[in-house]
């Protein structure tokens, strides 16, 4: 069995690549270089295939997660995609998202996983579907230095099989109830006599709004859509009530709300989630750190700039900073009824005034290099940005003619030609004195 690549520090980093499709192009480049890029938006590097006769049947499943159509080469991966569309935990998916490229010292290998998966706290996560009685020892090769290149970078990876066979027929029948198709409809408002639902409620635990009486807004008869809770931590600011307010504090049965009218209100999740106009607008979530052998090339003062600059990044994107206790209240400058633009000239001028000149558009350009590359993207690159030795020029030929200089100063006086050396890449020539 050949041994795979190692995968830990900066080797795998470099021993490591990832070819990828983005807006139509083709990209490589190594895994050090690549691990920040949105996966779960690229488009698949191979396309979806059967063969009359084969033994996979390939399709495309319309993902709730996305909104969109969502890749599988086999019924097994269509039913792990299926569990992956309603955890509550995964924001998105992308099915055949890059080629991982190596050497696992006999030659070149390439792979590509099954699935890129994005969770809500930021982590990344590959899978690969395979059924325990189809792994074969190059599988197990591919698994292993995926798994290998994943740890290298921060992300998670599995090896999944067969789920369990009644616990999937549930999932899959349920799936279905989860498409816009399954709930109101302007067309079909009333066709549903009020009574049937209520009996289909009963025996279904579908129900109609209210008892089969038109509730404010809603139409009689019509069904209530399934829709997945959103998230809501401390922190968060939502929409409710014609209001943008803050979530002061979460329970299990209740959220306690910034009030324009009160210190705050409490509302049940219940009456929370069933509103038309609720929704959660922005979350404090901390980025994902980078792997440690990246934060290892930045110097300690750089990258204690950069955090310094997390703190007031996220008290910019969430109101709160990083930290804060449970049930603290954001500063009226960086209030939930504040714009971003006006808590980004806030920052500034707080900054400005602490004896750290900045501008609302640096505070801006900080931020978006923060959403994209975490907590490194507001760090001071210079001190690692190494400057090529010899230039755009080829080392292969600044090697050749090193040598053909050496050559050359060997030789007698007279005037010769030139050495080979030079010629496979200009041309055999003359060199005079």
């Amino acid at each position: 069995m050949a041994t795979p690549a190692r995968a830990f520090g900066d080797e795998a980093l470099s021993a490591f690549e990832l070819g990828f499709r983005r807006s139509g192009d083709s990209l490589r480049l190594p895994l050090g270089k690549a691990w920040n890029v949105r996966f779960e938006e690229a488009e698949p590097v191979r396309p979806f295939r059967w063969a009359k006769g084969g033994e996979s049947f390939a399709g495309w499943y319309w993902a709730v997660t996305t909104v969109d159509h969502v890749g599988y080469e086999s019924w097994l991966e269509r039913d792990r995609l299926i569990l992956l569309d309603r955890d509550p935990e995964v924001v998105g998916i992308a099915s055949q998202p890059f080629w991982l490229h190596w050497d696992d010292g006999q030659g070149q290998r390439r792979h590509a996983p099954d699935y890129f998966v994005r969770l809500a706290d930021g982590r990344a996560r590959v899978i690969d579907v395979r059924a325990a009685d189809r792994m074969d020892e190059r599988t197990e090769e591919a698994f292993a230095s995926t798994r290998r290149a994943c740890e290298a970078v921060g992300w998670e990876f599995q090896q999944v099989g067969t789920p369990e066979p009644v616990f999937m027929a549930n999932v899959r029948w349920l799936a279905r109830y989860r498409r816009d198709r399954s709930g109101p409809s302007a067309g079909l408002a009333g066709a549903v006599p009020p009574a049937v639902v209520r009996e289909a409620g009963h025996r279904s635990g579908v129900r109609a709004a209210g008892n089969g009486e038109p509730g404010p807004g809603r139409e009689a008869g019509v069904v209530s859509q399934l829709k997945r809770p959103p998230r809501v931590v401390v922190g968060d600011r939502v929409r409710f009530s014609g209001q943008l307010r803050g979530v002061l504090a979460v329970s299990a049965v209740a959220l306690t709300l910034t009030d324009e009218e009160k210190s705050h209100r409490v509302v049940p999740l219940l009456e929370l989630f069933e509103a038309d106009d609720f929704e959660v607008v922005g979350t404090p979530m901390r980025m994902p750190l980078p792997p440690a052998s990246l934060l290892e090339t930045f110097p300690a003062a750089v990258m204690e700039k950069a955090l310094w600059w997390e703190g007031h990044i996220l008290e910019v994107m969430h109101g709160l900073p990083p930290g804060a206790e449970p049930g603290t209240v954001p500063r009226p400058e960086y209030g939930p009824d504040r714009s971003l633009t006006a808590r980004q000239r806030a920052k500034a001028a707080e900054l400005t005034e602490a004896g750290h000149p900045t501008t609302s558009s640096t505070v801006a350009h900080r931020r978006r290099s923060y959403q994209e590359q975490g907590v490194i993207g507001p760090a001071d690159h210079r001190p690692v940005r190494k400057t090529p030795r010899f230039g755009e020029a080829d080392e292969a030929v600044v090697e050749a003619m090193r040598q053909a200089i050496d050559e050359a100063v060997d030789a007698s006086a007279r005037t010769e030609a030139a050495p080979s050396s030079f010629s496979q890449f200009s041309g055999a020539g003359v060199m005079r004195r």
